[in-house]
C-alpha cells in the first residue's frame, strides 16, 4: 500500500530540505577521509596463519585494518595525500589536469569514506587496530589443524568495538626531502659486484643472510598489484603514490605496491621481540633464504626491480600503449622500463621500443 507523502515521519521537519541535501557534502567533512586512507589489499580470514597476517600488518605504523559485515578483512594505509593543503585541507591539485580522475568523478553524495571511516564502527564496517584485534584474538578458537571454528559473531564486534576507543594516534607527515616512498629516479638501480668468487654450499649456509642488512623487511610492507589494464587502473596507480611513502615497484613477473613505513618492535635496527610469543609467525618462520626485501631495497645489490615514485609517473606513462578506448594494450618490459627512467633524468630518455603484449606482465 502506498503511503500518503504527508505522512511520512519527518519529525517536526527534522532532516535537509531538498536544497540543503543538494549542497555537497564535502562542505561539511573535515576529516577528508578520501585523502587520509589509502585501500591497498583485501584478504580472508580463515585460519590461525590469517590471524598472525592480520597482527602483523598492525605492527607497522600507518597500517589500519577494517572488517565488513560479510567477513571480508582490508587494508588501509593511514596517511594524509601529499597534495592536501596544510592550512585548510583542501586539494592543491583540485579542478587541474594534474587531479587524478578517481578523485575528480568521485561523487560526494555516494560517498563510503565519510559514512564509515569517521566513525570507529558502524553496521557496515568495523575498523580494527591492535586493542580490537586483541579482543578478537581472545574469543577466537582453533581446531588441531589451526582452522577457525568459532569467533564473535558481527553484532557481538561491532558491540565490543563500540566500547573500545580506536587508536587514532596522528601518523608522521615524511616531508618530501625524507620521504621513504620517493625513490630516487634512476629505475633500476646499477649492478655492483656482490662477491668476489665463487662459493661453496657450506660457506654460504653457515652465515645468516639477515647478516649486515639494513631490515628492510622491517621498514617496508608490500601488497600485490594488478598491472593495470586501463586508463583507470594507472590512474589509480597515479593517485596511490599521492601519498608519502608509497611507490610502485614493477617486475616482469608483476607489479606491488610498497609501503615504507616501520614495524613498531624495530629497535636499534633489530626486532626487540624475537624469540618471543610476540613475534608474529610469519616472522618467526620466515625463509630468509628467499628474501626478496634485501634482493629488491638494498641499493649495494643486484635486482631485478624497478621502483616507480610520483616523480616518475608521468615518464612510467611514456612507455604505456592505450587504445582509444582506454585499454591497455602494450607496456614494455622491466628492464626497458629503467632505462627509460635513467635516460629521462639525463634528458636524453630514447624513442621507447620493444613493447609487448600486455599479458606478458602478469
Amino acid at each position: 500500500m502506498r503511503v500518503p507523502i504527508a505522512l511520512l515521519p519527518y519529525g517536526d521537519g527534522a532532516g535537509l530540505t531538498h536544497g540543503q541535501a543538494l549542497q555537497s557534502p564535502c562542505l561539511t567533512c573535515s576529516d577528508t577521509p578520501c585523502c587520509s586512507y589509502l585501500p591497498v589489499h583485501t584478504f580472508t580470514v580463515h585460519t590461525l596463519a590469517d590471524v598472525d597476517y592480520a597482527g602483523y600488518l598492525l605492527n607497522f605504523t600507518g597500517i589500519e585494518l577494517a572488517i565488513n559485515a560479510e567477513g571480508q578483512w582490508s587494508t588501509y594505509f593511514r596517511q594524509s595525500c601529499r597534495h592536501l593543503s596544510p592550512t585548510d585541507g583542501s586539494c592543491t591539485l583540485h579542478g587541474s589536469p594534474a587531479q587524478p580522475i578517481v578523485c575528480q568523478q568521485y561523487n560526494p553524495y555516494q560517498c563510503w569514506y565519510k559514512r564509515v571511516m569517521t566513525v570507529s564502527a558502524s553496521d557496515e564496517l568495523v575498523r580494527i587496530d591492535r586493542r580490537r584485534l586483541d579482543w578478537i584474538l581472545e574469543h577466537t578458537r582453533y581446531d588441531e589443524h589451526r582452522r577457525i571454528v568459532s569467533s564473535p559473531s558481527w553484532h557481538n564486534l561491532v558491540a565490543a568495538c563500540a566500547e573500545l576507543p580506536l587508536d587514532v594516534t596522528p601518523v608522521p607527515h615524511p616531508s618530501p626531502a625524507t620521504d621513504p616512498g620517493a625513490p630516487a629516479p634512476s629505475g633500476r638501480r646499477s649492478l655492483p659486484v656482490i662477491s668476489t668468487g665463487p662459493r661453496r654450499y657450506a660457506d654460504i649456509t653457515a652465515a645468516s643472510p639477515c647478516d649486515g642488512c639494513a631490515a628492510f623487511c622491517c621498514t617496508k610492507v608490500e601488497f600485490p598489484l594488478a598491472v593495470p589494464r586501463s586508463v583507470a587502473s594507472l590512474d589509480f596507480v597515479k593517485f596511490s603514490l599521492g601519498f608519502p611513502g608509497v611507490s610502485i615497484g614493477v617486475t616482469d613477473e608483476g607489479w606491488r605496491l610498497i609501503i615504507s613505513t616501520t614495524c613498531r618492535h624495530l629497535v636499534g635496527g633489530r626486532c626487540s621481540v624475537y624469540g618471543t610469543p610476540q613475534r608474529p609467525l610469519k616472522c618467526a618462520y620466515y625463509d630468509a633464504w628467499r628474501c626478496t626485501f634485501r634482493r629488491d631495497h638494498d641499493t649495494a645489490r643486484t635486482d631485478a626491480i624497478v621502483t616507480v615514485g610520483l616523480e616518475q609517473y608521468d615518464w612510467l606513462l611514456e612507455t604505456v600503449s592505450i587504445d582509444d578506448d582506454g585499454v591497455v594494450t602494450a607496456m614494455v618490459d622491466a628492464a626497458t622500463l629503467g632505462g627509460h627512467l635513467r635516460a629521462r633524468v639525463s634528458d636524453a630518455a630514447p624513442a621507447i621500443a620493444g613493447a609487448v603484449e600486455l599479458g606478458a606482465l602478469r
